[in-house]
């Protein structure tokens, strides 16, 4: 498929929640441009947002009926959705609260019930819910009064589910994935360096829809968001939207100044800072200045390839590591687990860290860096 610069510009300008027109050079604009950036709106998957900002700048009459009419589909399947989520989000919110559960809303989740307010702007397909794994049993309990059973593989013991989430499925209800980390234990210790226990233990009590309940510090899902873009690459557009959103609304009371400096001693330093400057310069996300400072340090491939690039896989994280002590840690892992997989050893090894129904109590006793 084909994409001019200014379809790309148009895909840009049209898949923010505060679209500003007046940054897009409306001269020399084409027809064809603003259907290829249709296109491009469909094929990654943002075509609700799009669609939304169509009718809100009243640009029906650029698109022809046969791409209009998808994206209004998508548009209202989307509101349907979004409406399903939040219902089931709210009465599992309070069961959790009655059991005296924490639990922190990540992903669509929390971003459905925040700064997308009005229903049809994200595509969500589930529900995305933080705990503590000491909970879990608890939490496994209250989803089965609700009709949720888990669907997960277990093998010799083992959860398989790369020591993260655990995933519930209801007949006609949204799927549930309660997790227990935000990435995989190895992720977070040899290439993210962080620790889902700080993050977890810093979220704040928020009320939302007449309801109390836990969401992460600011900061820190903003962190979030950029680390779920360097995990993910540029399959997930939705991330680029997320981060976008988070900025621009709650910018303005961000601790920025906490922020840069988590920015400056975390490892992926210039990934996160590639980033940003790409989002910067094509989403126009208004990040403070010291963002543009650090321009230098890091650059992203050409836009057009957000259209290309699949999802990362294990050697491209692998290729993201920065120390070499990391990557060895990381390629004795991926070997103890094939090993594990053929013949079953290190069975205990993965049990402590990937099976929180197995020993719940040691689930986070893995040492992380702070």
């Amino acid at each position: 498929m084909k994409k001019t610069t200014r379809a790309v510009e148009i895909f840009y300008a049209l898949t923010v929640i505060e679209p500003d027109l007046s940054c897009l050079d409306s001269s020399g604009l084409m027809l064809d441009d603003w259907e290829e950036a249709a296109r491009i709106a469909l094929k990654c998957r943002l075509p609700l947002i799009f669609y939304s900002n169509i009718k809100k700048q009243r640009l029906e009459d650029k698109f022809s009926a046969g791409l209009l009419d998808p994206l209004r589909q998508g548009w209202l399947a989307a509101v349907k959705d979004a409406v399903i989520l939040k219902e089931h989000f709210f009465e599992i919110a309070r069961l959790f609260s009655t059991e005296n559960i924490k639990m922190v809303p990540i992903k669509g989740a929390s971003f459905l019930t925040d700064f997308y307010s009005e229903e049809g702007l994200r595509a969500a397909s589930d529900l995305d819910c933080f705990i503590q794994g000491s909970d879990f049993e608890k939490s496994r309990g209250i989803l089965k009064k609700l009709g949720y059973e888990p669907k997960f593989s277990i093998r010799r013991g083992v959860m398989v589910n790369y020591g993260q989430e655990c995933e519930f499925i209801c007949p006609y209800k949204p799927r549930v994935d309660l997790h227990y980390r935000l990435f995989s234990w190895h992720e977070e210790k040899y290439l993210f360096h962080i620790d889902s226990r700080a993050f977890f233990e810093r979220a704040v009590l928020t009320r939302r829809a007449a309801l109390d309940f836990w969401c992460l510090n600011k900061e820190d899902e903003l962190f979030y968001c950029l680390f779920l873009m360097v995990k993910e690459g540029q399959g997930f557009s939705r991330y680029f939207l997320d981060t976008d959103s988070l900025v621009r609304v709650h910018g303005n009371t961000l601790d920025w100044d906490r922020f840069r400096a988590q920015i400056e001693k975390n490892p992926l330093k210039s990934e996160l800072i590639g980033w940003m400057n790409f989002l910067s310069r094509s989403l126009k996300t208004p990040f403070p200045n010291f963002i543009t400072q650090f321009a230098s340090e890091a650059g992203r491939k050409s836009d057009f390839l957000i259209f290309k690039e699949k999802n990362k896989n294990k050697s491209q994280l692998f290729g993201l590591t920065k120390s070499w002590a990391d990557k060895l840690q990381l390629l004795i892992i991926y070997a103890k687990w094939q090993f594990f997989k053929a013949f079953g050893f290190f069975s205990e090894f993965f049990m402590t860290r990937n099976n929180p129904c197995k020993l719940t109590s040691t689930l986070f006793d893995v040492k992380l860096p702070s």
